[in-house]
């Protein structure tokens, strides 16, 4: 499901794709080069969240839920 995604912006798709393997914030933090969480870090994970939630709607982020359960 993140392959279209990924097409439009591969980075937001990078950090969706850690949410879901259930990384936390601290480990995207170090994954993107920064030291810890900070507010850049959370800006940038808002934007990717809110940026596949556009991209897909609602009910297809729902079946992908339960898909990585």
């Amino acid at each position: 499901m993140l392959g279209r995604f990924e097409h439009v912006n591969k980075s937001y798709a990078q950090i969706i794709k850690l949410l879901g393997e259930g990384v936390g914030h601290e480990e995207i933090a170090r994954f993107w080069g920064e030291k810890e969480y900070n507010p850049r870090v959370r800006k940038l994970v808002q934007r990717a969240r809110k940026s596949f939630q556009a991209f897909y709607g609602e009910t297809e982020i729902e079946v992908l839920k339960k898909k990585l359960r």
